[in-house]
């Protein structure tokens, strides 16, 4: 259970750790889907289990390699946060 478990698992915890999250005043977001993590889990178990064990030594890169591609920064609300610069005069 805690093998098919684990991608939901880890897409709640990634997304608690965005939530509280900031770098340069920017919220982290995390993107990612535990379906999607979901079927790459499958597919990695599978590879794991052909090449008995061998493949493991891949997943946990994998893994964070996706954690990484689906963690972006939140995009800035103009309203709340105006730039500390007068803005440009159009004329």
């Amino acid at each position: 259970m805690l093998v098919i478990g684990y991608p939901f698992a880890l897409v709640q915890r990634e997304r608690w750790k965005a939530q509280r999250s900031y770098i340069d005043g920017r919220q982290l977001v995390f993107t990612g889907s535990a379906w999607e993590l979901f079927g790459n889990w499958i597919k990695w178990l599978l590879l794991s289990i052909v090449t008995l064990g061998i493949y493991l030594f891949w997943v946990w890169p994998r893994v964070q390699q996706w954690k990484w591609e689906h963690t972006d920064l939140a995009s800035p609300d103009p309203g709340l946060n105006p730039p500390p610069w007068p803005a440009p005069s159009q004329g």
